[in-house]
């Protein structure tokens, strides 16, 4: 059957309703939005524009600076105050020698020693003091046992015949009202007299030293520390080594 253009009946075409259910059609691909730029802002600086563009890589470049800042800040301000920390230290080491060492009046740092006796690992100097006359009262070791919060820094007094004349603590880093307690006189007396090989434990236990209830930790270092310095002295004195 041939078509014939003639018999269309163009009374009845209407292009505009045509037109308008093509538009309907659900074959019909959607147009996709249309994505609205800014125009760059001519007051903008270009940290600005990136900081809006690349938000991520603004925040991790700006973190980064800050640290980058900061360590060389608090280096810098360390390195300014090594000096007078040291200083500082001194004077707190000469203190405290002629209070852990009692009638010396004045003393000097022993040099070239080295320990090759059990339990001490954390001797970090030796100092004998003496007397106004120049002769030898005792000797305070420097050593660090291993607390709760760090090392503990300390000085012990022992006399040439091996007691423990005093104890001080130079620095320690233990939690506040616990384990700063062994710092405390009342604690550090208790050493006061005692011979390598003593023993320490729980209040009531029979010990020669009774340790602070909720300070175990601490108090056990503060005492390793004494029991390392009467050992080291041992090895001044005797040339040997302390059993």
């Amino acid at each position: 059957m041939k078509f014939d253009p003639r018999k269309i009946n163009l009374k009845n075409f209407d292009l505009r309703n045509l037109l308008k259910k093509a538009a309907q059609s659900p074959d019909t691909p959607e147009k996709p939005p249309k994505v609205k730029r800014e125009r760059p802002n001519p007051g903008e600086s270009a940290v600005t524009r990136f900081s809006k563009e690349h938000p991520i890589v603004y925040m991790t470049l700006t973190l980064f600076v800050l640290t980058a800042v900061i360590s060389f800040a608090l280096g810098f301000v360390n390195m300014q105050t090594a000096p007078v920390r040291a200083q500082l230290k001194k004077e707190q080491i000469e203190s405290s020698v002629l209070t852990v060492v009692p009638g010396s009046k004045s003393f000097m740092e022993m040099e070239d020693v080295t320990f090759n006796v059990p339990m001490v690992k954390s001797a970090r100097a030796v100092f004998d003091g003496a007397d106004s006359a120049g002769h030898l009262v005792g000797y305070a070791i420097e050593v660090t046992p291993s607390g709760f919060g760090g090392a503990i820094d300390m000085l012990v007094g022992v006399s040439p015949d091996g007691k423990v004349t005093g104890a001080a603590i130079l620095e320690m880093k233990e939690t506040p009202n616990l384990g700063t307690k062994t710092a405390d006189g009342g604690f550090l007396d208790r050493f006061t007299g005692l011979a390598s090989g003593f023993t320490w434990g729980a209040p009531g236990s029979g010990k020669d030293v009774d340790v602070i209830s909720g300070a175990t930790v601490s108090s056990n270092a503060v005492s390793a520390g004494v029991e390392e310095a009467l050992r080291a002295v041992t090895q001044i004195t005797e040339g040997g080594t302390a059993g």
